[in-house]
């Protein structure tokens, strides 16, 4: 609630004048924060000395507000002396970063200015003001926000009735309801995560932590966990087990929300969140989406110290026509080469457990597989066998060496990432990535291991490498090197020309010019960031295929 004299706290004596009203009065010993919930903008602070005499207090009302209810707001922006304007509800807004459906205020006397965030929002009650609301912002439509000369913006209001179950046992007198975690961090919960105490080699570590059976036990109740991380670290925190909408935050040594979720992946209505933290203090806060839900999760964090994400598409930029697909999750590699036999066919090479070294290289054994022609029907009969090794060493984030053996003759290449179009940035995520719209992975079906698709996604352009057999059970890859997107009422379509090549043999030095012959058409349907549809033709031979992506390592590429 809020409390100002009777003449105001602030007031101007006039409204184009710079005078205070004299009757302002400055109450010393600041106050003490007793709640705070980032998740809507809201704290609640007690005073530490009294109010002053003839100090008049608002009312509240955790009712809901609905389209077209009459607002009143009162702010002091920046400090400054009070400002006073009306409007209406117009309706709720999703904002991405915001846990909760926001009020949003269309005025039509005036405005708040910039500094007001915190501010109340208030309804008439007879005569009386009733706080319903605390303002978070006003970018509904222009990044610049709201001014006095375009209204065509509307304010952004946290939910009272959200707020008010949290703080219902400071301001009532009545008992506190039982609680199994703490809702403040005055009453932590510290619980251990810390990838620096693993023993083994520093970039390898990762640390897992898990509490079963916690309850948002009431309306409004928030569960806080506090962690610490001793070295730099990708950390998720998420919850599990009964379908609960569950909202979690990640917030700052100070509680301050640094990221927020309200469901991670489509398949359930959980929170989670992948995010890098530097060494410090952090805390998990986990709520109900909903202000009055209650009901049983199960907590989980892991932290993990991994390298740059190197999934992409490499190539040698003076030596066109072959190619590296690496996809990285965690501290494995799985890398396609795609390069030609002594007679110029078409031969692509799998490593499919390349692990982090000591040297902070990626080192694994290197497979050549045979397996049925790409349209047999059912897709069996896949053999692999060990044919060399294959490493990759980094410079920076973008350029390396690959060194691969076949058959006993070495190659040493240098590579740098392809570019397509607008780069894509890869980083991590513990989630399906069901939410995504940039799909750079591998592909695959998981009932027909053996074959599989590499997605380069840049801008809105995907470069694709199907890698399968031909009709001689011999390896076999095909491109799409512009796949253009369009868009149909249930899927992201990407489309474009399907191509085989033929060039020099892999070990060629130095490179020559190979062969390009379009052999039909691929298109990609996504339904989701997670599962699509493959459809393709090469030579008349038609074939679709439900894809996913594979998941080959504990926390995955999350490109964007």
């Amino acid at each position: 609630a809020t409390s100002e004299p009777t003449t105001g706290l602030s007031d101007a004596t006039a409204c184009a004048g710079t005078g205070v009203r004299p009757a302002r009065v400055q109450v010393a010993g600041g106050s003490q924060p007793v709640f705070n919930n980032p998740n809507v903008a809201s704290t609640l602070l007690l005073m530490n000395n009294p109010a002053p005499v003839g100090a008049l207090y608002s009312g509240w009302n955790a009712a809901r507000l609905s389209s077209g209810d009459a607002i009143v707001s009162l702010s002091h922006p920046s400090g400054d002396t009070v400002r006073y304007a009306i409007g209406n509800i117009s309706q709720e807004y999703r904002v991405d970063g915001r846990p909760q459906d926001m009020y949003g205020v269309r005025f039509s006397k005036g405005i708040i200015e910039g500094g007001s965030s915190g501010s109340g929002l208030f309804a008439m009650s007879g005569a009386s003001l009733q706080l319903r609301g605390i303002l978070t912002g006003t970018t509904v439509r222009n990044a610049g926000g709201m001014s006095c000369t375009n209204l065509n913006e509307e304010a952004l209001y946290s939910r009272f009735e959200i707020f008010e179950p949290e703080i219902d046992q400071y301001i009532r007198v009545a008992a506190q309801a039982p609680d199994d975690a703490p809702n403040r961090a005055q009453d932590l919960f510290n619980v251990p995560l810390d990838p620096a105490g693993a023993d083994m080699p520093l970039n390898q570590r990762a640390s897992t932590y898990g509490l079963d059976n916690r309850h948002v036990d009431y309306a409004g109740d928030l569960d806080l966990f506090r962690f610490n991380v001793s070295v730099p670290a990708w950390v998720s925190v998420w919850t599990e087990g009964a379908n609960l909408d569950t909202v979690g935050s990640i917030l700052d040594h100070n509680g301050v929300s640094l990221e927020t979720d309200d469901d991670a992946q489509v398949g359930d209505n959980h929170a989670g969140i992948t995010r890098r933290l530097d060494p410090g203090t952090y805390y998990f806060q986990v709520g109900h989406w909903e202000a009055a839900g209650t009901g049983a999760y199960n907590m989980r964090m892991r932290a993990d110290v991994v390298d740059t994400n190197f999934t992409d598409l490499w190539w040698n930029p003076a030596e066109s026509g072959w190619g590296v697909n690496i996809n990285h999750q965690g501290n494995t590699f799985f890398a396609t080469l795609f390069t030609y036999d002594a007679s110029g066919a078409p031969l692509w090479l799998v490593m499919s457990d390349g692990r982090l070294q000591a040297d902070g290289s990626y080192l694994g054994t290197l497979y050549r597989a045979t397996g049925p022609v790409f349209n047999a029907t059912p897709f069996a009969g896949v053999n692999v066998n060990a044919v060399g090794t294959m490493r990759f060493n980094f410079v920076g984030a973008n350029a390396g060496t690959l060194t691969y053996s076949f058959n006993g003759t070495s190659v040493v290449k240098a590579i740098s990432r392809q570019p397509i179009s607008t780069p894509a940035t890869c980083t991590w995520s513990a989630f399906d990535r069901s939410y995504a719209s940039n799909y750079q992975d591998l592909w695959w079906n998981q009932n027909e291991s053996g074959w599989g698709v590499n997605v380069a996604h840049q801008g809105n352009t995907v470069f694709a490498t199907l890698f399968t057999y031909g009709a001689d059970g011999q390896g076999a890859w095909y491109v799409m090197s512009n796949g253009v997107h369009t868009t149909t009422a249930t899927a992201d379509v990407y489309s474009g020309a399907l191509y085989r090549t033929t060039g020099p043999a892999f070990n060629t030095v130095p490179w020559t010019p190979v062969s390009v012959t379009q052999v039909g058409t691929m298109t990609f349907s996504f339904t989701d960031g997670n599962t699509g549809t493959l459809a393709y033709t090469v030579n008349g031979v038609q074939v679709a295929k439900q894809i996913q992506r594979q998941v080959f390592g504990p926390i995955k590429t999350q490109c964007e």
